[in-house]
């Protein structure tokens, strides 16, 4: 579209409504990519994630993370990073990614929170071509042709676009789901329909004598970064499982907890009390923790 002089674009956005299974859809992209990009931060706050020359992540960070569940594959990296930029929620220092203090807030903060805080650096970081004077975005079905004269923008709009899918703020085709309506006509985000169209967040679980814990619905993301601080997510879903062991309880008891904090976060978290099997690994993991054994070296003098 043809722009005005400062820039942004003067068509004014023709966003088409998403049909209700492009929304169910881009609600079900943006619960995985805001539980992905989580996973990643959470990664790097652990170990800064490493740049090439080339500004990407490497690809043994690549490879940590999907091995770790974080993402699905590789490639799909590059969308988070992208948007979490943008958001302010991780910056590069030297030839490392590290987690900035907005990013650690953001990791507090529930689904649609999280998404309103993508969604609106996404805007804030979409080139002049793309935004209009009313601060809304162009109608995405012209984006590639904002910038003919430039061999590199085809890309580069189809990469904004990708972006903008994955974070559903964007449904497929390029159609607008209606949280999404006003991002695009410079009105504001829609936060109560982006609510209604994703599955209550819960704050309660089944923890099992099997030393796993289920919880049977997207749990509230404060509830899910403490459980993850002494037990290990083994699936990530609308329902996911964890498990405890001796080593994870042993992880939550170095970051600061203690036995007693971690039974009475888990009493209160717990639909099922505390089976007799996990209070013993508490038990002894506790009365382990921070000892040290001398030996002597029996071929020393």
């Amino acid at each position: 579209p043809p722009a005005d002089g400062d820039g942004t674009a003067s068509a004014s956005p023709a966003p088409v409504p998403a049909s209700a299974a492009e929304t169910a859809s881009a609600a079900e992209r943006i619960f995985t990519a805001s539980a992905s990009l989580a996973d990643v931060l959470l990664a790097a706050l652990h170990v800064p994630l490493t740049l090439t020359g080339a500004g990407a992540v490497s690809a043994a960070d690549r490879k940590r993370l999907t091995e770790s569940g974080a993402i699905g594959a590789p490639e799909d990296l590059d969308d988070l990073i992208a948007a979490g930029l943008a958001a302010g929620l991780l910056t590069p220092i030297g030839r490392e990614l590290v987690v900035t203090a907005t990013g650690e807030q953001w990791l507090d903060g529930g689904t649609v929170a999280r998404w309103a805080a993508i969604a609106d650096g996404y805007r804030r970081s979409l080139p002049a071509g793309l935004r209009t004077p009313q601060g809304g975005i162009v109608d995405p079905a012209g984006w590639a042709g904002t910038y003919p004269l430039s061999p590199e923008w085809p890309a580069r709009a189809a990469a904004l676009r990708q972006t903008a899918q994955r974070w559903g703020i964007l449904a497929a085709e390029g159609t607008v789901p209606p949280w999404s309506r006003g991002l695009i006509e410079g009105t504001g985000l829609d936060t109560d329909a982006l609510r209604d169209a994703l599955p209550a967040e819960i704050d309660r679980i089944y923890l099992q004598a099997d030393l796993t814990a289920v919880a049977p619905g997207p749990l509230a993301p404060r509830l899910d970064l403490r459980l993850r601080r002494i037990a290990r997510r083994e699936s990530r879903a609308q329902a996911s499982t964890y498990r405890f062991t001796a080593e994870t309880i042993g992880a939550g008891l170095t970051d600061g907890e203690s036995a007693d904090s971690i039974r009475d976060f888990l009493r209160e978290l717990s639909l099922t009390g505390i089976p007799q099997p996990l209070d013993y690994v508490i038990d002894t993991t506790a009365s382990r923790h921070g000892s040290v054994t001398v030996r002597s070296d029996a071929a020393s003098p």
